[in-house]
Order: C-alpha cells, then sequence, then structure tokens
C-alpha cells in the first residue's frame, strides 16, 4: 500500500516545503513542487528539520514512518 500526505492550505497561507535530501527529489521529480533540500536522513538531515521547529523557522513536521521498520537516521544512532 503506498503512503499518501495530504496538504492543505488557504489561498493567502502557502507555504514552502523542506525535505530531507532523497525525499525533496521525489517530490521535485515526481510532483513537480519545488522544495528546499537538506541533508539526507543519515547525514542528519533531520536534525537539521528538528533545528528548525525548535527556532520557530518550521511549525510542523511530519514523518512517514517505514513498515520494514527504522533506517539508520530514525534508529537514534549518534543521539
Amino acid at each position: 500500500m503506498s503512503r499518501r500526505l495530504a496538504v492543505i492550505a488557504h489561498d493567502n497561507k502557502k507555504v514552502d516545503l523542506i525535505a530531507t535530501r532523497h525525499t525533496a527529489r521525489l517530490v521535485r521529480d515526481k510532483v513537480g513542487l519545488e522544495v528546499e533540500e537538506l541533508l539526507s536522513g543519515p547525514e542528519r538531515g533531520d536534525a537539521q528539520i528538528a533545528a528548525r521547529v525548535a527556532t520557530a523557522d518550521l511549525i510542523i513536521a511530519a514523518l512517514a514512518a517505514h513498515a520494514q521498520g527504522p533506517q539508520a537516521a530514525e534508529s537514534g544512532a549518534g543521539w
């Protein structure tokens, strides 16, 4: 089963998209949306996203869980 993410923004509340490297490239290539590309997950792109949440530069973050278990970046390695 494929995973889906729905984003709803009113006309005067459009947002910039930010994602880790692979996700950003997939969104850009498959959907055609502009996405700010951060580091990949294993390179701590998730930490870059967390830092933006902590500094209120990013108001929401969504994580799509991997059905086959955590990836290296999600396992807490290095934390």
